[in-house]
This record gives C-alpha cells, structure tokens and sequence, in this order.
C-alpha cells in the first residue's frame, strides 16, 4: 500500500527537501556526492517510515508539478495582461517549493574575470537550453526535463552508510532544531544510555538472575538510584561520554 500524502504530510516532506538542499541546490559543495546524496534521501525516508524509493517518485511528481505552474505565471506575466488577470498560483505547495526559483540564476562573482566566465555560462545555458527545447518539442517540457535530470541524480546507484550513521545523523538533525537548554538535557540523557551501554548493562543480567538460570526484565543494578550511603559522583566518566557521543552524533 503506498504512503497516504495528505496536504499535511506532502508540505512536512518539501520542508524536508528544503532543508537538505543537497539534493536540489547546485551551489552546494557537495551536490555531485552521490554518496551524501543517498544519505539525505534515507535520512528524509526515515522521518515518514517509508521506502527511499516512495520519497524519490513523490518529490519527482512534485518538482515537475511546480515548474509547470512556474512556466504558466511566467507566460501571463509577458503576455500583456492586465496586474488584475496575473495571479500566483493557487496551488498549495507552490509557495512553499518556491525555493526552486532561482536554482539555474548564476551565482553571484566578485572580479570581471570571473564576470566574464558567467557569460560564457549563461550562453552555453541558452544553447544547451535551446537543444532540450527541440527535443522535447514544446517550451514547458524543457522545464519539466530539467527538473527531471535533477532528481534522477539523487535515484543513482550507490553503496549506503550502516545503519549507525543514518540513525546518528538523523539525531543530530532533530537536536539541531532545539534550544541550548534542551540540548544539554537531551545531550545528558543519550550520554547516560551510551555509558551505561559500554558499562554493558543492558547486554548482560544481574548476578541474581543468572544464577537462576533466566532473564528478567527488572531494573538493572546500575542503572537503579544510589543508597544513601554513596552520595558521590564521579563525573570523569561522564564528560570522557560526552565527548564521544558528540563526535557520534555529527554534533
């Protein structure tokens, strides 16, 4: 059965999109990575708990929709028409994948030389555009191709990272969106849960349970609240944690 993309869940996926621009803006250091490409794609995929493959086919539907809208806004506006008959697009994503406008405009050079490769840019845009043009016959499938090319460079083949990095970089782009103080006290938390985790205490049973031969599902030993007779912390193990959950978590 194929995910159900309400308008809600259709605007939450473009945020996404947005927000790993790695995947549509060509500025970006890292665009031709297929590699880190495949990531945000997981990573996206992993926010609605569906296939890779449903992400891709409905972002591809989903550019191609608003380049054609794009297209027909910029017809009315060079028709002549009257400020009152040129309306934007009523359709719901247009605003929010607006984004995508300016992703051909060269970008911005700082000396005439470099002025100078701009034009001769923009020229072999126009021929190359020129061609596309004659090839799919009409002026707004050249729009629709291009969007095209550039979500088929996400769907490229490619050996994925374990599931470790995902999950990490993942974590690492949900916490990114906090508050310092909710940081720290979500930062604390994890550190607990790995340290306990090297202590082994959730991959091996208590004394008492093993000598009775099986498991329970009681509260570790170590992980219960301390007696009142050991009121004293040693926290050396704790920041040596920090710092190794940090590194884990790309944050």
């Amino acid at each position: 059965m194929s995910f159900n993309w309400d308008d809600e869940a259709v605007l939450l996926l473009i945020e996404q999109f947005h927000e790993n621009d790695i995947l549509w803006n060509p500025g970006n250091a890292d665009y031709k990575n297929r590699n880190k490409r495949m990531d945000a794609l997981n990573i996206i995929a992993s926010v609605f708990d569906i296939d890779k493959g449903e992400v891709e086919r409905k972002l591809k539907n989903l550019t191609s929709h608003y380049f054609r809208e794009k297209k027909k806004f910029e017809q009315l506006q060079k028709s002549g028409a009257g400020i009152d008959d040129v309306q934007e697009p009523k359709w719901f994503a247009y605003k929010a994948l607006n984004f995508l406008r300016d992703k051909n405009k060269p970008l911005p050079t700082v000396n005439s030389e470099n002025d100078m490769d701009s034009q001769k840019s923009q020229q072999n845009n126009a021929t190359a555009t020129s061609s596309r043009k004659r090839r799919c016959g009409t002026d707004g499938d050249s729009d629709i191709a291009e969007a095209l090319q550039v979500l088929k460079n996400m769907s490229a083949s490619s050996s994925a990272r374990d599931d470790a990095s995902i999950f990490g970089e993942y974590i690492a782009s949900k916490i990114r969106k906090m508050d310092p103080m909710t940081i720290s006290t979500v930062q604390y938390h994890i550190q607990n849960i790995i340290y306990q985790a090297e202590m082994g205490v959730y991959s091996r049973p208590s004394r008492v349970e093993a000598a009775q031969g099986y498991f329970t599902t009681s509260t570790p030993e170590s992980v219960r609240p301390a007696t009142s007779h050991s009121n004293y912390t040693d926290n050396s193990d704790t920041q040596d944690t920090e710092s190794h959950c940090s590194s884990v978590l790309g944050i």
